[in-house]
Parts: structure tokens; sequence; C-alpha cells
């Protein structure tokens, strides 16, 4: 967006000019009165040219710009010209070397706030007018310039205006494909579906990367739901297939990749096909986006679908873990979310700064003695449903079994003390009778399990020293089984 859009933001840029090209001037014509007055001239048109430049620096940025058409701001080049043009008829300076490097670098800004502020080209397109009023101006003072000097000073002027609001354009145009990102990004999380992300997927890669055509491949799954869960292996061709598409061109409906595939650009026929992988958070393949046409991408549009691959792959992984759920033999039946397979799974996809979690009921059996055993299987769904409520979506939680859970909170870091002491605190504020404490601890890399098992060691500790209560540790991987306690609460 150019700064015109927002005229207040650019009415007050140009009072920066003014108020800096009204102080070179009073200095200017300060510093040169002699040579003024030599050349017959004065420095008194110069110096009212000056403070009035000034006051309109002061006046300006309090104008109700946003009440007016943004281009109302194109009125301020205007009066910057109208007072250089009075300036130099009362003052006549451009008849010394001072006065005409003065007026040129008043110019210069000029044309320099055109270029920040309006669309590219209105700083060249401005130049004409700008040369016909020094010009005029010039011609009547009698200044020894030449009318193809005064067109070459204008034209530099306009030309680097026009330099500057090129930049300008290039760094919006980088915002806004920043934008077409974290836009897309943040959409996927919508969708409750690989479909559904994998349409938006391709609507988000045609706009980012502006190509025709785009396919999204995903893996093609054909495991046995029963069969114990176990990582690709990293060195295998992975077959996907083609789950959406946009633009005019046939795909094949299926696509064999390397698992260890890459960001790839490559010259196919007339067009440049570009590969993107999807990559889960485990590192692994989930998918490819496959774009072609005619465009050549520079080096930060290749970073930014390599992001938008990375993002979209971790969105898959979520999505798989909803899918994953919807299987009964990975699903509680007492409480309905994932039972002791589900949470094994998921601490296979652990990555540094997750959390795991583990939490129990304080007084079980207490619970049963006072209500019997219908109650404590309604206290653990009770439990059940307030952590699914309370987590994100890209966290899980699992039902280990009893009124064990184990859960999984994603990329939290340093915060995680802070979040598992208000995951304890909000619900034992209001469940006296059916408190929890919580274990938990931040993987750092290495065996999943290492954590869990400190994680459920850092439960223990916290029912030791009273329940009712969250305790984080901190694993150190180095050996791999210590554990050093980092806080309690």
């Amino acid at each position: 967006m150019h700064w015109s859009d927002d005229p207040q933001r650019a009415a007050t840029y140009a009072a920066s000019v003014f108020a800096f090209g009204g102080l070179i001037t009073i200095l200017g014509g300060l510093a040169n009165a002699d040579q003024f007055a030599q050349a017959g001239g004065s420095s008194l048109p110069i110096l009212i040219a000056g403070f009035v430049a000034l006051a309109i620096a002061a006046i300006t940025p309090i104008l109700p710009w946003s009440r007016w058409t943004p281009r109302a701001t194109l009125g301020l080049p205007l009066l910057a010209l109208a007072i250089v043009a009075f300036a130099e008829l009362g003052s006549k300076s451009s008849r010394t070397a001072d006065g005409a490097m003065g007026t040129a670098t008043v110019i210069t800004l000029i044309f320099v706030w055109i270029g920040l502020t309006q669309p590219r080209w209105w700083a060249i397109g401005s130049s004409p007018l700008a040369i016909g009023v020094l010009v005029v101006a010039f011609s009547i003072e009698d200044a020894p310039l030449s009318i193809v000097t005064i067109v070459t000073a204008v034209i530099l002027s306009a030309i680097i205006g026009e330099l500057v609001a090129w930049v300008k354009h290039a760094d919006d145009a980088r915002n806004d494909e920043l934008g077409l990102v974290i836009d897309g990004t943040s959409g996927l999380r919508n969708d409750t579906n690989q479909v559904e992300a994998a349409r938006r997927l391709a609507e988000t890669v045609v706009a980012l990367l502006r190509v025709p055509n785009v396919a999204v491949y995903l893996e093609v799954r054909v495991d046995d739901p029963a069969a114990p869960f176990e990582p690709d292996p990293p060195d295998r061709d992975m077959d996907f297939g083609l789950a959406a598409a946009v633009g005019d061109a046939r795909w094949p409906s299926r696509r064999a990749v390397s698992a260890q595939t890459g960001l790839t650009v490559s010259a196919i026929d007339a067009s440049v096909e570009l590969v993107i992988p999807l990559v889960g958070r485990a590192g692994g393949l989930r998918g490819v986006v496959v774009t072609a046409g005619r465009r050549r991408q520079d080096e930060f549009m290749l970073r930014l679908a390599q992001i938008l691959g990375e993002q979209a792959g971790h969105r898959l992984d979520d999505l798989d873990a909803i899918d994953t759920l919807t299987d009964e033999t990975r699903r509680d039946p007492l409480t309905g979310v994932g039972n002791r397979r589900f949470g094994d799974e998921l601490l296979k996809t652990l990555r540094p700064r997750d959390v795991v979690a583990v939490l129990d009921l304080d007084d079980l059996r207490g619970i049963n003695a006072r209500v019997g055993h219908h109650g404590g299987d309604a206290a653990i769904r009770s439990v059940a449903q307030y952590l699914s409520e309370t987590l994100r979506q890209v966290d899980g939680v699992a039902r280990m079994g009893g009124d064990e859970f184990a859960m999984v909170l994603r990329d939290v870091g340093d915060d995680a003390g802070e979040l598992v002491e208000r995951i304890a605190a909000d619900w034992n504020s209001a469940n006296a009778g059916s408190t929890f404490s919580i274990g938990a601890a931040v993987y750092q890399g290495g065996d999943p399990e290492v954590t869990f098992r400190a994680a459920d060691d850092a439960l223990f500790t916290a029912k030791r020293d009273g329940r009712s209560r969250a305790q984080l540790v901190v694993v150190d991987i180095d050996p791999p089984d210590a554990v050093q306690n980092a806080s309690g609460f």
C-alpha cells in the first residue's frame, strides 16, 4: 500500500520535508545574503519562503486528511513548487551558484516525497510541471541557467524520486507476499480435513507465486489400522495421490517422490516446474506441491514457498492426528479422547520446545468411595472434556489408562511452567472434590520416552509435595536419564 492510501501518514512525512526544506532555505538565505545582494537580489523572499515552509510543516499534520480523498496530498508538492517560485522571483537567488544549488536540493526533496507516497511513474509524470514552473521563474529573474540545465536537473530529481517509488513498491510487494503466507497458513488451521487443506494450499500458492497451474499431492496411505505405528524409512520412494489442483494443466493422478526430496526447480518443455515439499514436524515428507508456469522465482519467493510448505506439512500432521482419532482403535471409549496407542504415536511426533505433560486425579479412590465407580468414571470424563476444550487445536491429549492422561503441548518452550500451572489451577479451583496434579517436561531432543518418564516422575513429585499442583522438570539429555527439577507450583 502506498502512503497516498494513508493520507495522514503521507501528510506527516510531507511535514518533515517542509520542515527540512524550510530550515535549509532559511540557513541558505542568511549565509548567502551578501551574494544575493551583489547579484541584484535579496534574501528576504528566501527567508519568508523558509518561514512559510516551517509554518506549513506545523499545520499539515493536524489537518483532517482522513476525511479527504487520498489524492488530496498531491496539493502539497504543488504548494512546495509555488513557494520555490516565490523565493526565486523575489530573491533572484539562482543568479548565484549557491542559490541554484539550494533550489535543486528543495526540488529533489519534493520528488523524493512523491516517490515515497505516490504510485510508480508519478514522479516522472510530475516533472513537466516542475520544469515549466522553474523555466518561467528563472526566465523572469534572468538567471544564467539554460533550459537544458533546468530540464536535466529536474529529470535527475524525478529519476531519484522514481527509484524511491520502485524500491517502495518492491517493499510493498514483499509485504503483500508475506501477508499471503501468513493468511494461507492461518486459513489452514480452519480446515478440518486434508482435502480442504490441499485446496486452500493450492489457491495460496497460485496467489503467492503467480503461476497458473498448481497441484497438491498427498501421501496415499494403505497402512493396516491395526498395525503398530512405525515411521517411514527415510530413503524410500513415496506414492502421492492428487488431492487438489488449480489451472488447466492435466496432472497425473499419482506421483512418486523420494522421501528425501527438497525444494527443486526444473525446466519441463516450455515451462518451469517447482516442487515444494510438505515436511511434517518429525521431518518426514507429507506431500508435495507442484507448480507449472513460465515465471521464474527469485530466492526470496523460493524461501517463502519453502516456509509455506513447512507450515502446511505441520498442519497435515495435525489433520492426520485428527483423522487418527476417528479410528476406534485409537480412541478411548470412555472419554472420547485418544487412547494409549494414540498417546504413543503422539510422543513419536515430538520436536524441541514441545511439552509432555502427565496428569491424574489426586484421589480417585476417594471419589469411588463417596459416589461409586460411576461417579469416578464421570470425573474422568469431565477431566477429558476439560482438556479437550482447553488445549489448542495443534496440541494432543490421550488417556493412558485409569485416571492418567498424557498431553503434548506444541512449541511452548519457556512458557511451559506458566501453561501447565494454569491448566491445573483453572480445574482445581472449580472442582475441589476431584482435583488433579500435573507433571511436565520440555522435550529437547533424543528419545521421547525419556521426556515422558521425566514428566511421570514430576507427577509423582507433585503428588508427594501436596497434590492439586503442577510440577515442571527440565530433561538433561546428556546423560539421557538425568532429570533436574526446574520449578514447582
